[in-house]
């Protein structure tokens, strides 16, 4: 019943909170990347509760370190 309950929690983090559905329609994507973000506070619960919009957003390299730029979070 144990490994049952992992293989479950394993799969529900393998989906994606959010997808940016127009890039792939607006855009030619030749390169994907798949990057993690450190969340803190209310952000966390925002994005569990599926609270995230995408449109117009995109990362940007600065000083080394990835950023997403336009993303909305619900607070």
């Amino acid at each position: 019943m144990m490994a049952r309950m992992a293989n479950k929690s394993a799969k529900k983090e393998e989906n994606p909170v959010a997808v940016n559905k127009k890039a792939y329609h607006d855009f030619e994507l030749v390169e994907k990347f798949e990057a993690g973000l450190e969340l803190r506070g209310s952000e966390v619960k925002s994005l569990r509760a599926a609270s995230a919009d995408l449109t117009g957003s995109y990362a940007r390299m600065q000083d080394g370190q990835c950023w997403l730029v336009g993303a909305k979070i619900a607070l």
